[in-house]
């Protein structure tokens, strides 16, 4: 089972950005193969680092992100954006969880 949560609108990205302590945004596509090589990666850091929530945003559901490089991953802490990642980089991206998430 997934520990990644998909998120269907932007009602919904908002609600998990308001109301999550520690959260990261996955912004990827269904056709984006690094985006594929990054959710087992994500996944696998999710059991590690329990209390912080991922979710996953597809571009073809919610454009707005449409314009960035995929995949983009986001760090938010209290609903604030505190830094990215472009690419499948998970040493970049674990790096970032420890910064921002200790």
């Amino acid at each position: 089972m997934s520990t990644i949560i998909d998120i269907q609108n932007e009602d919904e990205l908002r609600d998990y950005i308001n109301n999550s302590a520690k959260l990261i945004i996955k912004v990827s596509a269904t056709w984006c193969y690094p985006c594929k090589l990054l959710k087992p990666k994500l996944e696998k850091l999710s059991e590690k680092y329990t209390d912080v929530q991922i979710i996953n945003v597809d571009v073809d559901k919610i454009p707005g992100f449409a314009h960035l490089s995929l995949p983009r991953t986001f760090f938010y802490v209290h609903g604030v954006e505190k830094d990215f990642v472009d690419g499948d980089r998970i040493d970049c991206i674990q790096s970032l969880l420890e910064l921002h998430f200790k």
